[in-house]
């Protein structure tokens, strides 16, 4: 719907409604300026605007005289030398000129400037400066006397001039034709809107018909402002929009606040095809999105993302994507409460996921049961989303966490080490979730069906053991794989990421829920190992014929765990062993005791954390630096094996 106003004041209206053209003093020929009248400093410049090829834009300058006549000045860039192009000022829009008012000066080509002065009207009618600018009109610049049809370069004035206030949104292609474009509105002095839509992979010969529907694109509605046709030669379409199609005002304030959406349709004949559609007013997105992983939970294989894109009207715009899905079968998809693992009821149901395409469109503005709720309160949300195999069926066969449980790409992985002849052995991964507590995810090789194994964080390390901090869900011995979400210890202390990535435990897994012997375990948090170690020789003494090394391991908390091991032992005894000050030539006093050697294994392992008698810090850091010399000893005390260590040992 073409969309105009009156003009803005009595004389104007009596100039528009007898449709009488104004021309400057000399009509074809160019008026002289009369230099003695000064001016007065007052002026408003207007921009004109290239159209097509021609490349020729630049103002339109009204100047006030002291006489309250007009100077308007005309300078443009990109006019050809020789060349003269005609200037008149129409009632109406630039995107819909009406009859020439006034004719201004031509554009001399080479200067690219035109100078008129205005003082009355072409019936000896007086007109001001202060009436001028307050016209409703627009300023066409044509190629030539002999071509006036053709225009170069256009512009708005007075109150209907742009205010430079202006929004653009895309328009997207929903054909292989691949239209697409933006779609501008700029905001007019008057309040009404210009509003310019500009296509790519349109045809020359096809007029697409333009409206803005009510609502979003993804929900759809009537009709409620009519535009003009897109040219399919120029893939563009202007409207002055200053009313809907029922005759409600609609301000460019109201228009950029507007519950709606455009659609471009194929053409007059074949309406009901859209080739391109784009949200527009409050139904814009921000900017703003999350991206949520929607994971298989069935053999049906079926997996994706949900990508939350913020409106600004505070609403959501949800997209879900799909692998997997088939022709002929739709997916009912909800949003439910709590984390994956745990389950909830529905709170928020989505559009199907349609198995032909793997897509669902949902505007989110509020729950099922009416609470408002909005992109904010989403990405917070306690919640996951659900896919059925259909839309009577509540079996999942997808599903992802949204909002404060999803993932945030933090984790740690600890290895869990068999210490049975099970051999049972895998790893725990720790991953951080928005609101900071923890999905532990263990998986275990070795485990049989039908033995499910109980599995919990100790405290200390592994070594030293400890008692139950937290209990996990049990490994099911046919998968090996154990899902916990954790964010107490077993008391009811809180337990964030941060603290179990920093904990001073261990994991422990028993051979069933009611057996507590151990068949694999592994440090975490502060106890893990970081990768840096120092080894010491221990060489024989006495003609013992035993020998070895012993190696300091840096675990995260800063101290170690000290693994000697020997060569030479013989199966039964039990070998102490100690950390004592001064080198080995010096000698000096036991400062550190380790668990005995086996004469068995030749082995010693010994979390280091404190001297034994004042019970000072024994860092990683300070073992290297350390005066000191480590000693094997038999059962009676005669030394068997010794060697140097942190500063010593160089």
């Amino acid at each position: 719907m073409k969309n105009h106003i009156e003009l803005n004041s009595m004389v104007f209206r009596i100039i528009f409604l007898s449709s009488l053209v104004l021309t400057s003093a000399c009509d074809n020929n160019d008026p002289e300026v009369d230099i003695d009248i000064g001016l007065t400093g007052i002026k408003e410049v207007y921009v004109l605007e290239d159209i097509g090829d021609f490349a020729i834009n630049g103002t339109i300058t009204f100047a006030e005289r002291d006489d309250n006549s007009t100077l308007i000045t005309v300078s443009l860039s990109g006019t050809t030398v020789g060349e003269s192009y005609p200037v008149h000022i129409h009632s109406g829009y630039a995107a819909e000129p009406g009859s020439i008012l006034i004719s201004l000066t031509n554009v001399d080509g080479t200067t690219g400037k035109s100078e008129t002065e205005v003082a009355s009207l072409a019936d000896g009618t007086i007109i001001t400066y202060s009436e001028l600018i307050l016209f409703d009109g627009n300023v066409n610049v044509h190629k030539s006397d002999s071509e006036l049809g053709v225009l170069v370069a256009k512009g708005d004035i007075g109150a209907y001039a742009l205010s430079g206030i202006e929004t653009s949104v895309s328009v997207l292609s929903l054909t292989a034709e691949s239209i697409k474009g933006d779609i501008r509105f700029s905001e007019r002095i008057n309040g009404e809107t210009l509003v310019l839509v500009a296509l790519s992979g349109t045809s020359e010969g096809m007029d697409h018909p333009v409206h803005i529907h009510a609502n979003s694109v993804s929900e759809s509605g009537s009709i409620i402002i009519s535009l003009n046709n897109v040219d399919g030669a120029t893939g563009l379409s202007e409207t002055n929009v200053a009313q809907m199609d029922d005759g409600t005002p609609v301000m460019y304030n109201d228009i950029i606040s507007l519950n709606g959406h455009l659609k471009i349709h194929q053409s007059e004949t074949n309406f009901s095809t859209i080739v391109a559609t784009g949200d527009v007013g409050q139904n814009v997105l921000t900017g703003m999105t999350e991206e949520y992983i929607i994971s298989a939970y069935s053999l049906e294989n079926i997996s994706g993302i949900a990508v939350f894109s913020e409106r600004i009207s505070g609403a959501t715009l949800i997209i879900m994507t799909l692998q997997g899905t088939s022709e002929g079968i739709n997916h009912a998809t909800h949003i439910h409460l709590n984390t994956a693992l745990e389950g909830g009821t529905i709170d928020v149901s989505l559009t199907n996921v349609n198995g032909s395409t793997g897509k669902s469109i949902t505007n989110v503005s509020e729950k099922d049961n009416g609470t408002p709720i909005t992109y904010d309160e989403l990405v917070a949300f306690d919640g996951h989303i659900v896919v059925h195999p259909g839309t009577g069926q509540f079996t999942i066969i997808a599903k992802g966490d949204i909002g404060q449980n999803a993932l945030t790409g933090e984790s740690e992985l600890y290895t869990l080490a068999s210490s049975s002849a099970d051999n049972i052995n895998g790893t725990a991964l720790f991953e951080e979730r928005n609101n900071g507590s923890t999905l532990v995810t263990i998986t275990m090789e070795g485990t049989t069906s039908g033995n499910n194994h109980a599995t919990h964080i100790h405290k200390n390390t592994s070594l030293e053991g400890g008692t139950i901090d937290v209990s996990f869900n049990n490994i099911i011995g046919e998968t090996g794989i154990s899902i916990t979400n954790v964010q107490f210890l077993d008391d009811g202390s809180p337990l964030s990421y941060e603290d179990l990535i920093n904990f001073d435990g261990h994991i422990t897994v028993h051979p069933s829920p009611v057996q507590f012997t151990v068949v694999a375990n592994g440090d975490i948090g502060q106890n893990v190992l970081t990768g840096e170690t120092k080894v010491y020789n221990l060489d024989e003494v006495n003609s013992s014929g035993v020998s070895g090394i012993i190696t300091f391991a840096e675990r995260k908390s800063g101290f170690s765990i000290a693994t000697i091991q020997m060569s030479g032992t013989k199966s039964g005894d039990s070998l102490p062993a100690h950390i004592h000050e001064n080198s080995v030539a010096t000698g000096g006093s036991i400062l550190f005791t380790f668990n005995e050697v086996s004469g068995d294994t030749g082995q010693s392992i010994t979390n280091v954390e404190q001297m034994d008698n004042d019970g000072d810090e024994l860092t990683y850091a300070q073992i290297l630096d350390f005066d000191g010399h480590v000693i094997i000893h038999e059962v009676n005390f005669s030394q068997i094996a010794k060697g140097n260590i942190g500063s010593n040992s160089n």
